[in-house]
């Protein structure tokens, strides 16, 4: 499926989706998270004080409150600042999760120009508004406790991160969720107790507990089939199927690896063996220590190497990659390199290129 940019900023100004930004001290680069408007359950959360950290703008945040949706234009007006100066404010305000807009063309073109062109934008860019406008009064109070304890947002999100993720454990709340795992496992323990979910020790090396349901339990259990298909996996770093930056940390072993959950990274996998990490869609390659990619035959690295890079373009809709690195090496002085250009990637100059088919 295709993706077009305009068609998310339609989705957004329709009112059918919404997104809510996060950003913890001492990150790079926020977060997003969109939910479709009819999902209360799941970002209401997000809007009932999960930051206890005073604003840094409470003026302008104040008149987004009682002023409602408002272009960037009128806003530039009421505090007699320029679209320049007020964009980077509201962009704060929006990794506080205190600030939304009806488009998401405001964060793509932050981070895609210069803060110098923001002047241009006009009002082109939807209407910033107060997050804190989609939460009503708790919908919840008027409830009966039977009804609070199966239509909790608790109960929502156990049964959110479960058909995303098949697991629930404490770093995987801690990334993913609202909650804190001390609100989180009370909930788990009682779907246990009705014989809903299961705990154990699901993945190998993790101490912390694990719950699943029956069913994924007793699945992840079985030996994984014999097969004789030497075909491998090419696996975003952002899909749920990933369970490394959330549910278990990354290695530590890989010398020179920006292990990351973002669009360009990928695991490539064999079986139940990973044996490659592609950074930056293509430009780093490295090898993961234990999985016998070291002892593979060179033309089976590369064969391989070859196939994963051709699903990554036809993925993405790429006209070529470019790979640069192997293992922290020139490709092209490596072996699996010189592999690579018999199989038909083009040199240029220290990268080997490799074109869509």
């Amino acid at each position: 499926m295709n993706y077009r940019k305009e068609e998310l900023d339609l989705l957004c100004a329709s009112g059918e989706v919404i997104w809510i930004g996060c950003k913890d001290e001492g990150d790079k680069e926020g977060k997003i998270a969109f939910f479709l408007a009819s999902s209360k359950s799941l970002y209401e959360p997000f809007l009932n004080g999960t930051t206890q950290e005073p604003t840094k703008h409470p003026k302008l945040l104040k008149l987004l409150e009682e002023g409602g949706a408002s272009f960037l234009t009128r806003l530039s007006r009421e505090t007699d600042k320029p679209p320049s100066e007020l964009i980077p404010d509201l962009l704060e305000l929006v990794w506080e999760g205190r600030v939304s807009n009806d488009q998401f063309a405001p964060l793509r073109l932050h981070a895609n120009v210069k803060s110098s062109r923001w002047a241009k934008t006009g009002s082109g860019l939807g209407r910033w508004y107060a997050t804190s406008m989609l939460s009503e009064e708790d919908a919840y109070s008027a409830q009966g406790e039977e009804a609070a304890a199966t239509e909790s947002p608790v109960l929502t999100w156990v049964n959110h991160l479960l058909k995303g993720y098949g697991m629930i454990n404490k770093e995987l709340t801690a990334k993913a969720a609202p909650f804190s795992w001390d609100t989180f496992y009370p909930m788990l323990k009682r779907l246990e107790e009705w014989g809903a979910l299961t705990r154990g020790t699901f993945i190998k090396g993790m101490s912390t507990l694990q719950f699943t349901t029956r069913e994924l339990s007793d699945t992840v259990r079985k030996p994984l089939p014999v097969s004789s298909d030497t075909s491998s996996t090419v696996l975003s770093s952002a899909d749920p199927a990933n369970p490394f930056g959330l549910i278990i940390d990354w290695p530590q072993s890989v010398e020179g690896a920006s292990f990351a959950r973002k669009p360009g990274n990928y695991l490539v996998l064999k079986g139940d063996r990973w044996l490659y990490w592609i950074e930056n869609n293509g430009k780093r390659i490295f090898s993961l220590p234990g999985s016998h990619a070291e002892v593979t035959p060179v033309e089976e690295q590369a064969a391989l190497l070859k196939a994963a890079f051709q699903s990554i373009i036809r993925r993405q809709g790429l006209v070529k990659i470019s790979v640069d690195l192997w293992d922290g090496e020139t490709v092209t002085d490596t072996d699996a390199g010189k592999r690579l250009l018999q199989l038909g990637a083009e040199r240029d100059l220290k990268s080997l290129v490799f074109w869509s088919n």
